[in-house]
């Protein structure tokens, strides 16, 4: 069997300020996003950090439907049959999956900055209230495509090195 490499894709949301949390939750209540991202990720295998998987059990009682959740957590967790916990992202990065896709908390999107090939960059509009930032993800970024929604924009971003991305123009045009 021919091994090709991981596709790493970010699914995120924020701000026009960066904001992508409040507390264990998210700091806006947008249905629509979360309908696109539960079609974007419906089958698919789920990369998050502990916080993020506890606050997605807190607030629905079990793991999201249909897909594969990887926790990355040096604490361990848990025992559910959809959820696998990871020490590393090393061992993320050798699991058996054509695509991985990464959906938070900060510190998850931090670690794979470097590595992520596609981004899905939901902007949610307004200025909402919160504690977690979205760190940078570099400007490296070619925008794919961009939907507009009635309640928010989702650009999808591609890496490309020779793309010079403008973050700010970006989220402040949401």
């Amino acid at each position: 069997m021919l091994n090709l490499p991981m596709e790493l894709i970010a699914v995120v949301a924020t701000d026009s300020r960066r904001l992508i949390g409040r507390g264990d939750g998210l700091p806006w209540h947008c249905p629509e996003d979360l309908r696109a991202f539960k079609a974007l990720t419906w089958g698919q295998s789920l990369l998050m950090g502990r916080r993020t998987f506890e606050s997605i059990l807190a607030r629905r009682g079990q793991p999201l439907p249909a897909r594969k959740h990887y926790v990355l957590t040096t604490r361990g967790g848990p025992s559910l049959p959809a959820a696998h916990y990871l020490s590393s992202l090393e061992q993320a990065l050798a699991l058996p999956v054509e695509r991985l896709f990464v959906i938070g908390g900060a510190s998850v999107y931090a670690q794979t900055a470097d590595r992520l090939d596609t981004l899905y960059l939901s902007l949610i509009p307004g200025l909402h209230t919160g504690d977690l930032l979205l760190p940078d993800l570099g400007n490296r970024w070619a925008a794919q495509k961009v939907e507009q929604f009635p309640t928010f924009s989702r650009w999808q971003l591609q890496r490309n090195s020779s793309a010079l991305f403008e973050w700010p123009r970006l989220v402040g045009s949401g």
